[in-house]
């Protein structure tokens, strides 16, 4: 898949990353760039600086793990019935984005699967420090994942673009699936630059 988007997209997005199953395709030039795991045994995230009009601004794309399931299996049997999800390995590979978060001062968009919806306690961290893009600028529920892609009928809203108060987001929406089971969040965002 990524080389199929190298190949199609690098005459309109010539700067890029794309590294184990994580990918940017950028119009501004990469400054600086790392890929760093989400603590111990979590998932990963994309660092970059990116030069916009002569301002570095920060990107982070990350995917926190995805919760298994909790259930109950009446009678020992092998399917449950679902009653939750087991959040803590999702939790703390969000803990570990927000601690590198509190650590950059440039201005800063934070985008990927977040496995969270805005309703669990993981979120409010997020906008104490982020604005959510969606929530900013987005009509509707937002929602992006669906467990039934086929069926076309989104449920969850976990899919996310945050960022910075000296960012803003001009318009928000969400795209159709493309093959996949997460349907795209498409922000346009612009630079607060002082006068």
């Amino acid at each position: 898949m990524g080389v199929a988007l190298e190949e199609r997209l690098a005459e309109h997005y010539p700067y890029r990353q794309l590294e184990n199953s994580y990918g940017i395709l950028s119009r501004f030039p990469i400054l600086q760039y790392g890929f760093y795991p989400l603590g111990d045994g979590g998932s990963w995230v994309q660092q970059m600086v990116l030069e916009i009009d002569g301002h570095r601004v920060n990107l982070l794309n990350a995917h926190p793990r995805s919760p298994p399931l909790e259930g109950f299996h009446p009678f020992g049997l092998p399917l449950g019935i679902p009653t939750g999800f087991l959040n803590q390995g999702r939790d703390a590979d969000i803990r570990y984005l927000l601690r590198r978060i509190d650590r950059l001062e440039d201005p800063l968009v934070v985008i990927g699967d977040f496995n969270l919806t805005d309703q669990q306690i993981m979120y409010e961290p997020l906008i104490s420090r982020l604005q959510d893009a969606h929530r900013e600028r987005g009509w509707g529920m937002g929602f992006t994942f669906s467990r039934f892609p086929n069926i076309g009928i989104p449920l969850w809203r976990i899919d996310y673009v945050f960022y910075s108060p000296d960012i803003m987001a001009l318009r928000v929406t969400t795209g159709d699936y493309g093959g996949s089971d997460h349907r795209p969040v498409i922000a346009e965002l612009g630079l607060r630059v002082s006068p």
